[in-house]
Formats: C-alpha cells, structure tokens, sequence
C-alpha cells in the first residue's frame, strides 16, 4: 500500500476559508489531491501529535464538502514518528472514482499544547481502476507543502529565543533577508522582548498570499506583514 504524504504546519493556516459546516467552524481549504484506491493517506505535522486530541471531532472524512455525514475510517499516530497521522479506509481500500473530504479540526494539538488553529478542509479524488496509471518507481509520491503565517511568528519566536540568527533568516523574505547584513547590534534582553511579542502577536487580516498582524513591545504596536513566497509564507516586515 503506498503512502501518501502531506505535509501540514500546526497553528494558524491563511487560505480560501470556505462557508461554515455542520460543527459550526470555518475551514482553511487546500488544492484537491488524487490518490489510488490502495494508498494511505499521511499528513505529518511539525510538532509531535497528541494522541488524545484525535477525536471524531477533529480528525474525520466525509463525502459532503460540509463535512456532514462522516465516514468510518481509522486514524493513527505512527509509533515510530508522532509528526505523522495515518488515514486509512477501514476496508483497505477507498472506494474508487469518488471525491471525499478530510477535516483537521481546530482542537487537534501537538504535544506541547500548540493547536491547529483555524480548522482544515483536503479533499481528495481516488482514481477508478480502468483511469489509474501508477507512477513511475523513481517518482517519489506528490506532496503539499503548507507553512501558516501563525507558525512562521511561532518559529521565529523560538529562533529568537535560542539566538540562532541564521534560522531567523531563513524565516524572511528574500527582500528583506538581502536588506540585513550580520546579526542584529541588541541586546539579548531585548532580543527575547522581541520573541515574547512574536510569540503572542495578534492576527489582523490574512488573505491568500498576505498576512497583517500585530505585536506590542516595551506598550509599543508594530505591524507585521507576512508573504507567500511560492508555497511558503515569510515574514515581509516586523
């Protein structure tokens, strides 16, 4: 059975948020995949799961965008890498030429407490036998790579925090990485000031490929602004 992989960032996704469903919450949607009847399908978080949070209110599949009506399926927290949840048809098999929906819900967290944020909706079409063409064996297995705006202020906190200004750069733009030369002339106190108000900035406005928000230092507002670069959000101005 081959596996195949998404890779998701835990805390705070900004794309199409879709009407409510029938939990009441709005959904983050992704591009539709398109797997084989066999296939597993795993999403691998940057955070270790909690096991507990895998609830039929968090983690479910449904044939209805709305998310209504769900579908026996078997989730698992791989035991030898807690980052990957496992989808699995309980018959083994999808049931072929038919598109479903996965939902994360927003109460699905990491074990260190960090929550999904806004909740996910990932459809994917499973191929009926007579269309399906397996790919080639030197192909690796397609993926989605998601990084959230929420995630990218969450990890520049902690790269604050351990002072460790080259993962700092890799977190900002293009633009703004080729403006800054060295390391930052402050002092370690200020530098965790900083990171404290990444950590609990607070989220204005977020759209496809924009992202606003907010953090305060020493009773001071600054903006931040975020960008996609391709399919990664990067920090634009703080």
């Amino acid at each position: 059975m081959r596996t195949f992989l998404v890779l998701f960032i835990l805390v705070g996704l900004g794309f199409l948020a879709f009407p409510q469903n029938l939990w009441g919450n709005t959904f983050t949607d992704w591009p539709e995949l398109t797997l084989r009847p066999e296939d597993i399908l795993e999403v691998t978080f940057t955070f270790p799961l909690d096991a507990s949070s895998l609830r039929e209110d968090t983690v479910w599949v449904s044939e209805h965008e709305s998310g209504e009506i769900p579908l026996a399926v078997r989730v698992t927290v791989t035991g030898e890498d807690p980052r990957k949840l496992q989808v699995f048809p309980l018959e083994e098999r999808w049931p072929a030429g038919k598109t479903y929906y996965l939902f994360l819900g927003s109460g699905l967290r990491s074990q260190e407490g960090v929550p999904l944020g806004k909740p996910v909706r990932l459809s994917f079409r499973v191929l009926a036998p007579e269309g399906a063409e397996p790919p080639a064996a030197s192909e690796p297995a397609p993926s989605h790579v998601a990084t959230g705006p929420g995630e990218v202020l969450q990890a520049a906190a902690k790269a604050l925090d351990a002072l460790d200004f080259a993962a700092l750069r890799e977190l900002l733009s293009s633009d703004l990485r080729q403006s800054l030369e060295g390391d930052p002339a402050v002092s370690e106190e200020e530098v965790r000031k900083v990171a404290r108000a990444l950590r609990e900035a607070r989220e204005v406005e977020v759209s496809s490929d924009e992202a606003f928000y907010e953090m305060t230092v020493d009773g001071v507002t600054y903006p931040i602004t975020l960008k996609r670069e391709g399919e990664e959000w990067k920090i634009e101005r703080f």
